[in-house]
């Protein structure tokens, strides 16, 4: 999976969020009796007194990204027909390989999803990559020119990613390690306590970091190291001010063989071939799909 596959991935999954939460508002609804004590009038929240109704909330996700996530719901039904009609699949060995370099490249400016919203999206591009490029011709020289051209590609650092809890001084970091020794929740305490803006909504987490990153310091890299999963660290100096920081998953680092990643050499020198860009879009037609949002112009 070369780069711009990877920007791929990284711009669906924000589709793939969104998707995510239509799918568990929606998805009692073809069952009668859940529909029933869905009750559009039902009020779902409130300011100061005044209701706002499910029916409100619902249209107001529908204008502001129906469009979007109904023609993600229609691209990903479409691979599947595609797959299913040429017998092609995805191993678990190609979705752990494509998952860890996908995980590899993450940081905390990226998006932040979950492993099962980043495993569909990858499957799914995974999926649509080998359709379209089943019956284009590669060379044996063209693969291992493209592997010698991007060995640091293949070559994936160990990886951490975190959750953080910044405050602005020792004494309250310690403070929130004795709240987590009494049992609260490093999510619950990052979004009331932590004073960085960017993190501290997503329940203190900012993603994957390497082990070799030059945003953080070396005090800091080496604390993560020696944590394990879901360990949390005692106060670390940090900008300024002091974090405690919780490790949520690991990454070993590997270097992947030529013989490793041939398959997906093939396919991404495949793709680099083809002159003109191919998405699921082009294929509507051929499957005749219909959708809500046909007729406008």
């Amino acid at each position: 999976m070369g780069k711009k596959q990877l920007l791929y991935i990284i711009g669906g999954l924000v589709l793939l969020n969104i998707c995510t939460i239509f799918f568990f508002t929606f998805k009692d609804y073809g069952n009668q009796s859940a529909f029933a004590n869905n009750n559009l009038n039902e009020t779902v929240a409130s300011v100061d007194g005044e209701k706002i109704a499910r029916q409100d909330w619902l249209l107001a996700m529908e204008q502001q990204s129906g469009k979007d996530t109904l023609r993600n719901l229609i691209d990903q039904k479409l691979i599947e027909k595609m797959a299913k009609k040429y017998g092609i699949s995805v191993s678990n060995k190609e979705l752990n390989q494509e998952m860890a370099i996908a995980k590899s490249i993450q940081d905390s400016d990226g998006v932040l999803q979950n492993d099962d919203l980043l495993k569909n999206e990858v499957k799914a591009n995974l999926l649509f990559d080998k359709l379209i490029t089943k019956d284009v011709k590669v060379t044996e020289e063209q693969l291992k020119k493209y592997y010698r051209d991007n060995q640091y590609f293949y070559h994936i650092p160990t990886s951490y990613k975190i959750s953080l809890i910044e405050v602005k001084t020792k004494g309250e970091a310690e403070q929130i390690i004795r709240d987590l020794k009494n049992g609260s929740s490093f999510d619950a305490l990052a979004m009331e306590a932590s004073i960085d803006p960017a993190s501290s909504p997503q329940g203190g987490n900012i993603g994957y970091i390497s082990e070799d990153s030059k945003e953080y310091s070396k005090e800091f890299l080496q604390t993560i190291e020696h944590l394990k999963v879901d360990q949390y660290s005692n106060p670390i100096p940090y900008k300024g001010h002091f974090v405690v920081v919780q490790v949520t998953d690991r990454i070993n680092g590997k270097v992947y063989s030529y013989n490793e990643v041939k398959d997906q050499i093939r396919r991404q020198v495949a793709l680099n071939s083809i002159e003109n860009s191919v998405t699921p879009e082009s294929f509507w037609k051929e499957y005749h799909v219909k959708w809500f949002y046909e007729n406008e112009k």
